[in-house]
């Protein structure tokens, strides 16, 4: 992506608009809008709602509000407050931060990510992910005003190089490093590293040259 973004128009909807395929500086949607068709972007805000039909691709994609995309993302950062979903399409980012909610029925694909809300994945791709690892209190968690008293985090699939997890339920997991805790259920792990969980995970098969530690 070398588009040169300072001759880029910036748009804003404040109540309902709809945004053409093209390229785009700065896109703020606090209302309700709708992007037809492929766009490239240098930042994309959402504080509203907004549904998506055409490929999205640019630097930074911020979700306050509601998203619904129908086509594959391509950002250098994404991050998401509010609620996401991308359905059966791919996600390419360098870092992704979800503190709310983010579904997406098919690959996700990052070197970094960070989970501190809630995630539903088919595949999960990355070289560092952190799932819920740092909270422990699981009461602090807010979405939209409404209390989540727990935060389980769904995925079929996930690749990486270090995991750091708790509450998460996987059907296979292949990572050099993993740590799981509180209450992670995984049917099959392949790890050549180390592997850390402790005594509320249930792993029920384990390949792999590593070395385990359990408490």
């Amino acid at each position: 992506m070398n588009t040169n973004f300072s001759k880029a128009r910036n748009v804003s909807i404040e109540a309902i608009g709809t945004i053409s395929e093209g390229e785009y500086g700065k896109i703020d949607i606090e209302g309700v809008g709708k992007i037809n068709g492929d766009i490239v972007f240098d930042k994309l805000c959402v504080e509203g709602t907004c549904k998506a039909t055409g490929r999205l691709e640019g630097s930074v994609m911020e979700v306050e509000g509601v998203f619904n995309g129908q086509g594959d993302i391509k950002v250098k950062r994404l991050d998401i407050e509010g609620v996401m979903k991308t359905a059966d399409t791919k996600i390419y980012a360098d870092e992704i931060i979800v503190e709310g909610i983010l579904s997406n029925g098919d690959e996700v694909n990052a070197d970094r990510v960070e989970v501190d809300g809630c995630i539903n994945f088919n595949d999960l791709f990355g070289d560092e992910i952190y799932i819920n690892y740092a909270f422990h209190d699981f009461s602090n968690f807010f979405s939209f005003g409404k209390k989540l008293q727990t935060k389980m985090n769904q995925a079929n699939n996930i690749e990486c190089t270090t995991l750091k997890a708790c509450n998460i339920t996987c059907h296979s997991i292949s990572a050099t490093d993993i740590y799981l805790e509180s209450h992670c259920v995984v049917d099959h792990i392949y790890c050549n590293g180390t592997l850390h969980y402790d005594s509320t995970c249930n792993i029920k098969h384990i390949e792999g040259e590593c070395e385990q530690f359990t408490r």
